[in-house]
C-alpha cells in the first residue's frame, strides 16, 4: 500500500504509518512513530497480525507494538473486527480496485466490532507475553458469542487532533 501514490499519500496525510512487512527497518520506523504518538497521549490503532485474512483464523500477533505500549506505559485495548461476509475481506492476490469497487457498491455493510477490557501493559513480563494475552483476548472476542445487545451507530466525523496533521 505504501507504494500506491494516491492511497499512500492520503493515508499519510491522515497520520497513518505504513510499514513494509518484509523490511525490518521500515517496521522499526513504524514502531518509533507509534512510540512518539503514544508518549504524546495519542491513541494508536494497530493490526498486530501484520496482514489481512478472511477471518477464518486469527494469526499470531507481532510483538513490536506491544513493546512500544510497555515502554510508553499505556494500556492496550483488545478489539475484534468481523465482517458479515468473508467476501468483504481483502486478502491474498485480489487486486485492490476491483475489491474496493465491489465493496463500495454495496448498499450497506455489517461489521461486528467488539472491545475487550483494557490490559495494563506494565503488568506483563515482556512484549511477547503481552502480545500472547492480547491475542487470547481478541480470539475470545472474535469467536465468542456476543453477550450484549447489538447497537447500530454512525461513525462520527473525525475531530481535529493537535498531534496528527490535518486532513
Amino acid at each position: 500500500v505504501a507504494s500506491w501514490p494516491l492511497i499512500a499519500a492520503c493515508a499519510r496525510r491522515r497520520g497513518v504509518t505504513l510499514a513494509d512487512r518484509d523490511g525490518i527497518g521500515s517496521r522499526a520506523v513504524a514502531i518509533r512513530k507509534s512510540m512518539r504518538a503514544l508518549e504524546a497521549g495519542v491513541s494508536v490503532l494497530n493490526f498486530p497480525e501484520g496482514t489481512t485474512t478472511d477471518g477464518s483464523l486469527l494469526l499470531p500477533f507481532k510483538r513490536g507494538i506491544f513493546g512500544a505500549a510497555q515502554l510508553a506505559g499505556v494500556k492496550v485495548v483488545p478489539v475484534a473486527v468481523r465482517y458479515e461476509s468473508s467476501e468483504l475481506c481483502w486478502t491474498g492476490d485480489e487486486l485492490f480496485m476491483p475489491h474496493y469497487l465491489k465493496t463500495a457498491s454495496r448498499p450497506s455493510t455489517r461489521v461486528r466490532v467488539r472491545f475487550g477490557q483494557a490490559l495494563d501493559s506494565g503488568a506483563y513480563a515482556s512484549a511477547a507475553v503481552l502480545a500472547a494475552v492480547a491475542h487470547a483476548r481478541v480470539h475470545d472476542l472474535f469467536y465468542g458469542e456476543p453477550n450484549e445487545t447489538a447497537k447500530r451507530f454512525r461513525i462520527p466525523e473525525p475531530r481535529p487532533d493537535s498531534i496528527l496533521p490535518a486532513a
